[in-house]
């Protein structure tokens, strides 16, 4: 018996898009859920356990253009 996958994993990296340098500690949040991870030292991030569905990812931090994308 095979059950559908309820929950999942979303990881990535924030790049300056001019310097192509990785950038440490943002905040990465999914919307319409209220988890948020900061980036490492190495600009990578991890959701654990994320329920399987549609969501915006949000980068912000101090000095850059907020960024918007969707999983959709």
């Amino acid at each position: 018996l095979l059950l559908p996958k309820s929950h999942g994993t979303i990881k990535g990296k924030v790049i300056d898009a001019e310097t192509k340098l990785t950038l440490s500690f943002c905040d990465v949040r999914l919307e319409p859920s209220h988890l948020w991870q900061q980036t490492d030292k190495n600009g990578n991030f991890l959701f654990k356990l994320v329920p399987v569905g549609k969501f915006d990812i949000i980068v912000s931090r101090v000095g850059f253009q907020d960024i918007r994308q969707s999983n959709r």
